[in-house]
């Protein structure tokens, strides 16, 4: 499997576009569940990337992201001597809607 990775200039990533800005502090892990399009962006700090069923780690600085290609999780700790800043995006296509939710207007909007 290909590696996906980023260079993601801080621009260049819209704010709206952000689902959760994290602060992971030193040596600390957590486990991350991407859909395709999901994007992990450092902002400050180094992150240490390991993927579902990838053979390498990935080392990310500022400005640094991954983009995932399909639905997977990752796990990702803060490296260095400072705690890491980084943000979660979804760049990809927005979720579909359900004809029922558009139908019954549970979507926003109203009923189309």
């Amino acid at each position: 499997m290909p590696t996906t990775r980023a260079a993601l200039p801080l621009g260049t990533v819209r704010q709206d576009t952000a689902l959760q800005a994290h602060v992971l502090p030193i040596g600390e892990v957590r486990r991350l569940k991407l859909r395709p399009g999901d994007t992990v962006l450092v902002r400050q700090g180094a992150l240490w990337l390991t993927r579902e069923g990838d053979a390498l780690d990935h080392l990310l600085r500022p400005g640094r992201g991954h983009v995932a290609a399909h639905a997977q999780e990752v796990v990702v700790e803060a490296m260095g001597a400072q705690p890491c800043h980084f943000e979660r995006h979804r760049l990809g296509p927005p979720r579909r809607r359900r004809w029922w939710a558009v139908r019954w207007g549970w979507w926003g909007g109203g009923a189309t």
